[in-house]
């Protein structure tokens, strides 16, 4: 007796997906498999509401990254110096760490935050205009 799957170009695989019971099966496969990650997206969710300190590093490192990519630029953009400058008056821990990455930054790099904090914090700050002409050295500014 011959097997179905011997047949030439007929595989068992062909029967299965001819067959509407394995669409159906597919389905519910499918089905059970997106209510199965709607699940664990909740879980997560859930977690992260009642725990942000546990993804904190994580968020904190990469924006780390970002700025640090940022500083590695020509200049500060207008964008980037609002958004950090925000950011180091919300008086909580990221903006600690921000004071503690600028006050440890090497001078060109504090050269280039004055500047940027000078070209385009100077219409809301006045005091901040001409900042950066001849800083650290003639402004009695240390950095």
């Amino acid at each position: 007796m011959q097997k179905v799957t011997d047949k030439p170009g007929l595989h068992s695989r062909d029967l299965v997906n001819q067959s509407p019971d394995y669409k159906h099966d597919q389905a519910d496969v499918e089905t059970e498999a997106t209510d199965l990650f709607q699940k664990q997206l909740a879980q997560l969710a859930k977690y992260l509401t009642h725990r942000p300190q546990t993804f904190q590093k994580i968020f904190i490192e990469d924006g780390m990254n970002a700025i640090a990519w940022e500083f590695q630029q020509d200049a500060l953009s207008g964008n980037f110096t609002q958004i950090l400058w925000q950011l180091l008056l919300r008086e909580d821990d990221m903006s600690t760490i921000l004071m503690r990455f600028i006050w440890k930054i090497p001078l060109k790099f504090k050269r280039k935050f004055i500047r940027a904090i000078d070209t385009h914090l100077a219409d809301r700050y006045p005091m901040f205009s001409g900042l950066s002409e001849r800083w650290p050295g003639e402004n009695n500014i240390p950095p």
